[in-house]
């Protein structure tokens, strides 16, 4: 889990367990497919829409909420790399976070940047 567990589950989490439940539901679909099961293929289309619509709802998720959260999102990771490149302490100090936090894949990133300081003019080439 990515919170602590007196925060409870977090957004990241239901995202997750979401991914993984419709994983599991695309792997009914598809084998249902293949042996020609009709009606598991569409018992599985309406479980993945059933699931999707009660996580939303019980997390009170709308469209416009949604739209908003990845735009917001999107900026602060542009923000973050923006400061990254030119700043490889911040870099490093945002590595070592991300790798306390279990996030390798990021801190390895962020690993490049921090050895690297980047100029304007790197950046635009």
């Amino acid at each position: 889990m990515t919170a602590s567990m007196e925060d409870g589950p977090s957004v990241s989490d239901f995202a997750g367990a979401l991914s993984l439940a419709l994983s599991d539901v695309m792997a009914v679909r598809r084998a249902a497919l293949a042996a020609g099961q009709a009606a598991t293929v569409l018992r599985a289309a309406a479980t993945t829409e059933r699931l999707v619509s009660t996580i939303l709802t019980t997390m009170g998720v709308d469209d416009e909420e949604v739209v908003r959260q990845l735009r917001d999102g999107e900026r602060l990771a542009l923000a973050v790399g923006q400061t990254a490149r030119r700043n490889p302490e911040f870099a490093a100090a945002l590595r070592d976070r991300l790798t306390a936090e279990g996030e390798h894949e990021m801190a390895g990133a962020m690993a490049v940047l921090a050895i690297t300081p980047r100029t304007h003019t790197q950046e635009e080439n």
